[in-house]
């Protein structure tokens, strides 16, 4: 069912009907699909448009577009703000099926996109994160005084969904921490900056079970 609804992908119209690709073009149309929607697909939690832009560092039309092909398959809210959400289950199931990977030509490697989400978050954290993030100015400011339209300009959904999320892919990326390592720099300078705007989004008791999971996946020796 889902294969046809893939394969318009690499098929464009032309005045004599529809015709395949190029292969060269297809190629790059499938690679950008797999860092796309293969992404929405195993996000820990929906993001919309804008926000999904922001973590990918892909433009918004970009990926309207390529979502707008979709439309049987996703939920895309013409709210900009709202996030986009998977109609079935199944549809994810099949994309990232290993059994699928040789008859399906769009097959999303779970374990690579969950790889590259990690270096995504990172690399957004590493861009954002600083000292008095929000401009408190003390130290014991309650978070209920922050103004919240300076909170959102700071924290985008997009950087608050990395603070949440970026070890949850690492873990389901099945990666080991060790010295030296992209995880290991960004914890090095960057633990303390992250904890507090875990505190900021009101989930600093999550903290405890992400520095679990951490410790669970360090290389000890």
């Amino acid at each position: 069912m889902y294969l046809p609804i893939l394969n318009q992908m690499l098929i464009k119209r032309t005045n004599s009907g529809f015709i395949p690709r190029a292969s060269e073009e297809q190629e790059a149309i499938v690679k950008e699909f797999r860092e796309i929607v293969g992404t929405l697909v195993i996000l820990a939690d929906p993001l919309p448009v804008k926000s999904l832009a922001g973590l990918l560092g892909i433009e918004e039309q970009v990926i309207g577009h390529r979502l707008s092909l979709f439309n049987s398959v996703l939920n895309i809210p013409s709210d900009l703000t709202a996030p986009v959400k998977t109609l079935h289950l199944s549809f994810r199931d099949f994309l990232v099926d290993p059994k699928n990977r040789a008859t399906n030509p769009s097959w999303v490697d779970e374990e690579m996109t969950y790889k590259k989400l990690v270096a995504k978050c990172l690399e957004l954290l590493r861009d954002c994160l600083q000292e008095d993030i929000c401009s408190l100015q003390r130290p014991g400011k309650s978070r209920a005084e922050v103004d919240r339209q300076i909170f959102l300009k700071h924290l985008p959904s997009e950087i608050q969904y990395a603070c949440l999320y970026w070890v949850y892919h690492l873990k389901r990326n099945r990666r080991t921490v060790r010295d030296g390592d992209q995880v290991h720099h960004f914890l090095t300078r960057y633990l303390l900056y992250w904890l507090k705007v875990l505190s900021l989004m009101g989930r600093i008791s999550e903290s405890i079970g992400l520095i679990d999971d951490l410790q669970s996946v360090t290389d000890v020796s």
